[in-house]
């Protein structure tokens, strides 16, 4: 019995030893290690009062195509018409509209995503535009930084 363990052992570490002698076998190069940044902005409305809360987060790593995310969550009891956009730092064109519809008190839009090569400082920022008796309101977000 014992020389039969003995025997397995001696097996499967030969085996093993083959497997990391052998070329192609070995483990490849480590992929760059994703990271998720988030940052969130209380909202108000024309007249300074609470409105919500506006996040947007980046998942990727430095360097390669990730994911950019935008979300709203309504704190305020009044229905709300709300258009959401993502605006990329440096880019001259307006902001990429994301979402829009209709949020109701403790509703959210939920986060939408879109796919963008991260870069490092301040990548993007979060743009919403919502309802009010003059049409409307653009407020900005905060930049979310990658670092």
């Amino acid at each position: 019995m014992r020389f039969r363990r003995t025997a397995l052992l001696l097996g499967a570490m030969s085996a093993l030893v083959s497997t990391l002698l052998t070329p192609g076998a070995q483990a490849s190069p480590p992929s760059a290690s994703l990271t998720y940044w988030q940052k969130c902005t209380d909202m108000n409305d024309e007249a300074g009062r609470h409105m919500g809360t506006l996040c947007m987060d980046v998942k990727g790593a430095i360097g390669t195509q990730g994911v950019v995310g935008i979300g709203y969550w309504h704190a305020n009891g009044v229905q709300k018409a709300v258009d959401l956009g993502i605006t990329y730092v440096g880019n001259p064109n307006p902001p990429l509209v994301v979402y829009r519809g209709v949020v109701g008190a403790g509703g959210n839009t939920g986060t939408h995503t879109r796919t963008s090569h991260i870069g490092s400082g301040c990548v993007a920022y979060p743009v919403m535009w919502f309802s009010s008796g003059s049409g409307m309101v653009r407020r900005n977000g905060s930049c979310v930084r990658v670092f």
